[in-house]
């Protein structure tokens, strides 16, 4: 016969055991939806709501995240939104168009509080923008706004500051505005700022519909994809449209199944290097679910219409949803996040987690997203 103290510890472990194989088995009969859908490498890939809707961002704005100083002595004519290299990323703005959009889309904000007046973007003290490049001359036309390079030795002439130069005077008189400081990376506590009013994204889509540019590209399309007026949108009876925005290169985070989804779903599939931005603009405009990797694509989907559901997906070991998702939430849309769970989100949303990850190919499972797609 065992001792009594071996005959404890037996029955202990025996418990535990027991307890084990139990929560094996719950687990295994729940459905995928509770604990993300399991991919044929044994890894979790999960789709959820992004639920962090009140941002830092939010609160920016509550607090008033841009300054604006309106002339008391004359009656001002224009409305010029500075841009320095304190409210700038200047080592982004010139080299990437989707971040000049950081710049311009806040510019287009302040625009909007002042219709009547001639926009004016000031780039300041060397501040740089890819002004040449396609999609930032379109979003210049839709804006209306002109451009003016300028030295300063302050920024207190639009931020309010007491410290103002004593040689310093106004050549113009004009509304001066801009960011108080920089409109965020995406990071967790610096989420990116676009617009700071929610109706600035309605107005930004109206400017598009009837631009020239978005017209013409309609029109060679042989399709009526634009909703020209507020209370037209997609048709409730109809099966949702799925698109796919993917990306070209396997080594600058392309999902390596998303031909494979859109054939399984009947979505059509999509580059945009391929594409005008007036036809980028179009194509969001007409789709009611959007899948894509993490990339400039979306910037574009400041054109999506209210209630279009917008699926973002991460490389392994690296999540980023405050840059992109914020837009989406601003333009009126649903923000969703797809992402592996061999890393918590906290920890792969640090830079240090995310080195070495970011341009890594998305190998996400055609069946994984259709699962998910029910609750979308």
């Amino acid at each position: 016969a065992l001792p009594r103290t071996a005959k404890v510890l037996l029955l202990n472990w025996t418990a535990r055991m027991m307890h084990a194989i139990a929560a094996t088995l719950v687990l295994g009969l729940l459905p995928a939806t509770a604990h993300g859908w399991l991919d044929a490498n044994g890894t979790d890939f999960v789709v959820k709501p992004w639920s962090q809707l009140q941002t830092l961002a939010v609160r920016r704005r509550k607090r008033g995240w841009i300054a604006i100083q309106r002339p008391a002595a004359c009656e001002p004519e224009h409305v010029v939104c500075v841009a320095t290299p304190h409210n700038t990323n200047t080592r982004l703005t010139g080299r990437h168009w989707q971040h000049a959009q950081q710049l311009l889309l806040p510019c287009f904000s302040l625009f909007r509080r002042f219709p009547d007046l001639k926009p004016t973007l000031e780039l300041r003290n060397g501040v740089p923008l890819s002004r040449h490049h396609p999609y930032t001359r379109f979003m210049l036309e839709l804006m209306g706004a002109d451009i003016r390079t300028t030295n300063s030795t302050t920024d207190c002439d639009f931020l309010g500051c007491d410290n103002i130069p004593k040689d310093y005077k106004r050549e113009h008189c004009e509304v001066l505005g801009g960011l108080r400081r920089k409109a965020g990376n995406g990071e967790a506590k610096t989420p990116a700022l676009w617009f700071t009013n929610k109706t600035d994204a309605r107005d930004m889509r109206h400017a598009a519909a009837w631009s020239a540019a978005v017209m013409a590209a309609e029109a060679r399309s042989h399709t009526n994809m634009w909703s020209h007026e507020a209370a037209i949108y997609a048709d409730p009876s109809k099966k949702p449209r799925v698109g796919v925005l993917n990306r070209p290169s396997v080594r600058n985070r392309k999902w390596l199944h998303g031909s494979a989804f859109a054939a399984l779903v009947g979505a059509d599939e999509v580059l945009f290097e391929q594409k005008a931005p007036a036809e980028q603009a179009l194509w969001v405009h007409a789709h009611d679910i959007i899948v894509a990797p993490h990339g400039a694509g979306l910037s574009n989907v400041v054109f999506a219409r209210p209630c279009t559901v917008v699926l973002e997906l991460y490389p392994k070991h690296f999540y980023l949803p405050g840059f992109y998702l914020p837009l989406v939430s601003d333009s009126g849309g649903l923000p969703y996040t797809g992402y592996w769970t061999q890393l918590s989100p906290r920890e792969a949303s640090s830079e240090r987690a995310r080195r070495g990850y970011r341009g890594r190919p998305i190998d996400a499972s055609a069946a994984s997203i259709p699962r998910e797609m029910p609750r979308l």
